[in-house]
């Protein structure tokens, strides 16, 4: 029985034996439909190319950003004799984390700034030439201050627990030792420590005990403070009478111990 045609169209359909091929579109034949899915397939495909040039940038945005973060952060936490590795930000603090020391100018706290590294903190302290004072919690008996000065970074190498006897800067017998009461200066040497204790060191405030400083000797000459221009860098490290002797670094092979050293650039304005 024939197509009525109820369904609309001429009752055949193209393509199907026995049926008319349609000449063009009609009424209730036609093409548009097609045309449709063919536009909105190109669509798609435009769209998905364009977001996948869209996530390339921003990619490639930022792995610059980061880039730049990582320079522009300082992430090196050694100068010449150390290694790199990123940092986190600075932060402001009115003593040292670490040994809990300060520095005094004309009675005010000089300002200081902390900067994390995978490796150690290091306190950048912002000094005027002017003379100061290195204020620290009393030593107590026979507890002694090192403090090893060079003109670079190389000196921020501790390795916590390696033995102090292989320290060039630290060892027993590397110490100068100055007046019996201090002498005001600090000797700037990669091989020695500014060795401070009993009267070497005075009373500060508040049952503190501080070390006045007012010029640093260098091999070539002595520099009143007043003359620094360059920054400085200083190694300090908190010595129990267990860790001070040629017996107890030999022989009992003392070490650095977690939380006696800490390491401080001094900027001068």
């Amino acid at each position: 029985m024939a197509d009525t045609g109820e369904h609309g169209g001429n009752g055949l359909k193209a393509g199907v034996p026995g049926g008319k091929e349609s000449a063009g579109p009609t009424p209730g034949n036609s093409v548009e439909p097609k045309e449709k899915q063919r536009l909105s397939a190109r669509i798609s495909i435009i769209s998905r190319r364009s977001l996948g040039v869209a996530v390339g940038l921003a990619t490639i945005v930022g792995a610059i950003v980061g880039i730049y973060q990582i320079f522009a952060g300082g992430g090196s936490a050694q100068g010449k004799g150390g290694s790199t590795s990123s940092s986190r930000p600075f932060s402001g603090v009115d003593r040292s984390p670490i040994l809990g020391l300060q520095f005094q100018q004309d009675g005010s706290l000089a300002p200081m700034t902390v900067q994390s590294y995978q490796t150690a903190d290091i306190v950048t302290v912002s000094l005027q030439r002017a003379p100061f004072y290195l204020i620290f919690p009393a030593l107590g008996a026979s507890h002694a201050l090192g403090i090893n000065v060079r003109d670079d970074r190389s000196g921020f190498n501790i390795v916590e627990g390696a033995p102090i006897v292989d320290n060039p800067s630290f060892r027993a017998g590397t110490g100068f030792v100055g007046y019996q009461y201090g002498g005001g200066s600090l000797i700037v040497a990669p091989d020695g420590q500014n060795y401070f204790i009993g009267t070497r060191v005075e009373s500060g405030p508040d049952g503190t005990q501080r070390i006045y400083v007012a010029s640093f000797i260098s091999p070539r000459s002595t520099t009143p403070i007043t003359e620094q221009r360059n920054s400085l860098y200083l190694t300090v490290f908190w010595q129990t009478p267990a860790q001070q002797t040629i017996a107890a670094q030999v022989s009992d092979r003392a070490r650095f111990a977690q939380g006696s050293f800490e390491y401080f650039i001094l900027k001068f304005h």
